[in-house]
């Protein structure tokens, strides 16, 4: 009897609203292009490091932040946990692309140490 039962597998169903999946397409193609910018050129990858580093100015809170300031890469780190898997991949290896700069390995794990409370109470 139980040889006739058919295996069972799971579905995951998702809707999206069709501004939503464009937005999604377009982040996960503009990932892997940095991906691939960081692969070709050190020098590119040096740029995307410092831009990542920068500070911006932010008009929302964010839950584990002290500062109004925040560079891009402490917003990413932030707001990680939020993602979708398929964004977390690419950003991902984005990172570990951009940690063979010694100057953006040393703010990452400072940046990291800053968030990290506020990384894992989201």
């Amino acid at each position: 009897f139980m040889n006739e039962i058919p295996s069972a597998s799971v579905v995951r169903a998702e809707i999206i609203n069709p501004e939503a999946q464009q937005a999604t397409e377009t982040a996960r193609v503009v990932l892997k292009w940095l991906l691939d910018v960081c692969q070709d050129s050190d020098g590119l990858t040096r740029i995307l490091a410092d831009s990542l580093c920068r500070k911006r100015k932010s008009n929302d809170k964010v839950k584990g932040t002290c500062t109004a300031e925040q560079t891009y890469l402490e917003r990413l780190m932030l707001r990680d946990v939020l993602l979708p898997s398929y964004f977390n991949v690419p950003l991902h290896e984005v990172y570990i692309r951009l940690l063979v700069d010694s100057s953006f390995k040393q703010r990452y794990a400072v940046t990291f140490a800053k968030t990290y409370k506020g990384i894992y109470d989201a």
